[in-house]
C-alpha cells in the first residue's frame, strides 16, 4: 500500500505475484477454448489485519431442525411448528501471527456442538427456552452466548445470522 493509504500501518501485509494462466471455457459453438486469465499467488499468507480491525472473516453455515411454539403470542406461531434453521456464524481472529482465521472444520465442529443441543428437539423444553420465548431473535442470541463460551480465546464472533426459512432472518452483531 502507498504510505498515504489508511491501512499502510499493517504490521504484516500479503504480497501477491501475478502469473499468466489459461481458463477453459465454451465459446458460442460449444467448443472448448482457453482464455488468458491473471492468477494471483500468495507468497506470504499472513492475514491483512491492522491494530484496530480484523479485516478477514470466516463464515460457517450450518442447519438444524427444531420444533417451537411462541407463548403469549396471537398468530400461527403460537401453534407447535417446526423449522429447518440455517445459521451462519462469522469469525475473526485477534491474532496477528496466523495465516488462518479459524480452521473450517474446527469452526463447523464448534457450531455443531451447540446446535446439537436443540437439533431435532422441542426447543420450548430446553433451558432457557422453558421460560423465555424461543423467538428467532432469542435463539440467535443464545447461540452467540453458548458459542462464545467455547471458542478459542483469540477468536471473535463478529456476527450470527439465523434464518427460520428462506424469507425471515435475524442477525446478531455483538459490540466487540
Amino acid at each position: 500500500y502507498p504510505q498515504e493509504h489508511p491501512h499502510s500501518n499493517f504490521a504484516k501485509i500479503m504480497q501477491k505475484k501475478e502469473k499468466n494462466s489459461y481458463t477453459p471455457s465454451l465459446n458460442k459453438n460449444n467448443s472448448l477454448t482457453y482464455r488468458p486469465t491473471r492468477v494471483k499467488f500468495l507468497t506470504n499468507t499472513l492475514l491483512l489485519m491492522d491494530n484496530n480491525d480484523n479485516m478477514i472473516k470466516v463464515t460457517i453455515k450450518h442447519s438444524f431442525q427444531s420444533a417451537v411454539y411462541l407463548r403469549d403470542y396471537e398468530g400461527p406461531c403460537a401453534n407447535l411448528h417446526g423449522h429447518t434453521y440455517q445459521v451462519a456464524v462469522t469469525f475473526s481472529n485477534k491474532s496477528h501471527t496466523t495465516d488462518m482465521v479459524i480452521d473450517f472444520y474446527e469452526a463447523k465442529s464448534i457450531v455443531k456442538s451447540v446446535t446439537d443441543r436443540i437439533d431435532y428437539k422441542h426447543i420450548n423444553d430446553i433451558k432457557p427456552f422453558d421460560t423465555i420465548n424461543p423467538t428467532t431473535e432469542n435463539i440467535c442470541q443464545w447461540l452467540y452466548n453458548e458459542l462464545n463460551k467455547i471458542i478459542p480465546n483469540n477468536i471473535t464472533i463478529t456476527a450470527i445470522t439465523l434464518a427460520e426459512n428462506d424469507s425471515f432472518f435475524v442477525t446478531y452483531e455483538p459490540n466487540n
